[in-house]
């Protein structure tokens, strides 16, 4: 029998048993919903961003009808919806950058580049996301978005390129999976150090539970703040809601 690698189990969290991986139940939902819209792409038909998160949406309800009243999709949903309502003030905002003027150092305008788009996605998610983590778990850390800006370049660049090539060898070659153990699990080491590090800084998040049918009219405005059009009846609604 192939040997397994011995991987970096306890910084990634995977649950084993019996040898073998389980999957939670909303791991399942959030890969079915990702299928449909896979599927979607390979028929040959346009997804956009909307109907994407739609088609996801549905394929989850198809398989568990009440996963929407869990904070698993709530906080998903949210967070995706929100960000692809800033997409678009977040272009528009990149595209002043190129306007002739408006930034005198070249080294500026590519900061402001990269820095637009991250700062808007992340502050959108948090702000979709927080009403409805107030309402589950009564928890609220402010200094979320900040320690995201740090932490998403450092997942994309080095953490997730790191764990797909080790999943990719753990099952080509285990012995090769064994000998990048030790950095992936120093990359994700780094990470949760920086974390607690922020953790400390920042104290305790723990403050009162807000009732979940006021922060959902909260996200669901916000959100449909964002995407504007007749999103902006649908806050206007969540609003009168909340008064």
């Amino acid at each position: 029998a192939r040997r397994r690698p011995r991987g970096p189990e306890r910084p990634i969290g995977v649950a084993r048993s019996g040898g073998g991986i389980r999957a939670t139940k909303d791991d399942a939902g959030a890969a079915w919903g990702v299928s449909f819209v896979l599927a979607g792409i390979i028929s040959g038909r346009l997804v956009d961003g909307p109907r994407a998160l739609a088609l996801a949406a549905a394929g989850v309800v198809t398989l568990d009808p009440m996963a929407p009243l869990g904070p698993s999709f709530q906080l998903s949903f949210a967070a995706v919806a929100a960000i692809l309502g800033v997409l678009g003030p977040a272009r528009h905002a990149r595209a002043l950058l190129d306007e002739p003027g408006q930034v005198s150092a070249p080294v500026l305008e590519r900061i402001g580049k990269a820095l637009v788009p991250a700062v808007g996605v992340n502050l959108a998610a948090s702000i979709a996301t927080a009403p409805i983590a107030l309402a589950w778990f009564g928890q609220f850390a402010p200094i979320g978005p900040l320690v995201n800006l740090a932490a998403t370049p450092w997942v994309t660049v080095v953490v997730v390129p790191l764990a797909f090539l080790w999943c990719a060898l753990a099952a080509l070659c285990p012995p090769l999976a064994d000998l990048l153990t030790p950095l992936l699990s120093g990359a994700l080491g780094l990470l949760l150090d920086g974390v607690e590090v922020w953790a400390d800084v920042a104290g305790s998040a723990q403050t009162a539970r807000w009732p979940l049918a006021s922060a959902l009219c909260l996200s669901v405005g916000f959100v449909a703040a964002l995407w504007g059009g007749r999103g902006r009846a649908v806050a206007s609604l969540c609003q009168n809601f909340l008064h």
